[in-house]
């Protein structure tokens, strides 16, 4: 008798602690997602305008993959550069970048540091990853322009690669600046 009491107080004891940790799941704030978002900004003058990139990741990421491509209408936007300095991937060994030119797409890869496991991957969490420069011979046309992801050959998309060799897809967003 005196064991079925304490076995019933052990099942009371686990219906309750599991009703609670449902009522605290249910207060949590929105969890991190996988989601991506380039946010436009003026550049250093009216000829130039700078992209800024941000990635949320929940799981660490070995590689991230950004094909992207962009226009302004009929008017010519050209790559100028990006930069990673401050980023959370600045100690990526690698990030190749390739253009198409004839597409207006760039390709941004960045790869982990395999060799060096202190770095070894993109831990969860969100922030700035890239910053892209780009330029115009006349005024950058700033609310016309518009970028996105693109399928690059030979089959790279946007894409997060986990520890696990594990593709996971984000969400895309793209925005100006406020002012």
């Amino acid at each position: 008798m005196r064991r079925g009491f304490v076995f019933a107080l052990i099942a009371l004891f686990i219906i309750t602690a599991g009703a609670g940790a449902q009522d605290k799941v249910a207060k949590q704030p929105e969890l991190l997602k996988d989601q991506v978002i380039v946010e436009l900004h003026p550049g250093a003058d009216k000829n130039h305008a700078v992209a800024t990139l941000f990635a949320a990741n929940v799981n660490p990421a070995r590689v991230l993959s950004f094909p992207l491509k962009w226009g302004a209408g009929d008017i010519t936007v050209k790559f100028d550069s990006i930069s990673y300095a401050g980023t959370r991937v600045q100690h990526f060994e690698n990030k190749p970048h390739t253009l198409f030119p004839d597409r207006n797409a760039v390709l941004l890869l960045m790869l982990a540091p395999f060799a060096d496991k202190k770095y070894s991957d993109l831990p969860p969490g969100s922030g700035e990853i890239a910053r892209i420069h780009f330029s115009c011979a006349q005024e950058f046309p700033l609310a016309a322009f518009q970028i996105g992801p693109v399928k690059l050959p030979p089959e790279n998309k946007l894409m997060y690669v986990t520890d696990q060799f594990i593709g996971i897809e984000p969400t895309f967003e793209f925005k100006h600046a406020e002012k």
